[in-house]
């Protein structure tokens, strides 16, 4: 079961994200090549995505039909609307915020924003640390948990 962040936690999240460079406003509204299920997150960032939603409703996002990205490679985001925008997006994780399309490249960069965008990445990971949480969500030296792990993981009932 999940263990939601409390207020001051919420805040710091809230905090490093607002000192993020973020590059959204560059993405095509009607792309969603970075919008992928297998994007990697910690906990904190997970319990903030789906900060006040109820457990019925994280159940109901993750067990909709999952959908193929259009080149057939990865699945979409769970967070995506019928729409085709993010139903969080003022929860979304670090790498939602990092990334932006590079109009010359027609692709989805982190450059220029590497710099204080690694900041914040150590600042989660530092904030993430200090939460009372299993130690599976701590172990770093394992690849990180994707979107879908953490619901696996936080939610899926055990038969």
């Amino acid at each position: 079961m999940m263990t939601p962040l409390n207020r001051s936690q919420r805040r710091q999240l809230e905090k490093i994200y607002s000192h993020m460079k973020s590059g959204s406003e560059l993405c095509d509204p009607n792309c969603h090549k970075c919008c992928i299920e297998d994007v990697k997150l910690t906990y904190v960032e997970f319990a903030f995505l789906v900060d006040r939603l109820s457990e019925k409703e994280i159940e109901n996002i993750f067990t909709k039909p999952r959908k193929l990205r259009e080149d057939g490679n990865y699945y979409l985001c769970p967070f995506l609307n019928d729409a085709g925008k993010c139903s969080r997006y003022e929860h979304r994780p670090w790498v939602c915020r990092a990334y932006r399309k590079e109009p010359k490249l027609n692709a989805c960069v982190q450059q220029p924003l590497r710099e204080i965008n690694q900041k914040a990445a150590q600042r989660i990971l530092q904030l993430n640390n200090t939460l009372d949480i299993p130690p599976i969500f701590k172990d770093y030296t394992n690849p990180e948990m994707t979107i879908r792990d953490m619901f696996e993981v936080l939610f899926k009932k055990q038969a």
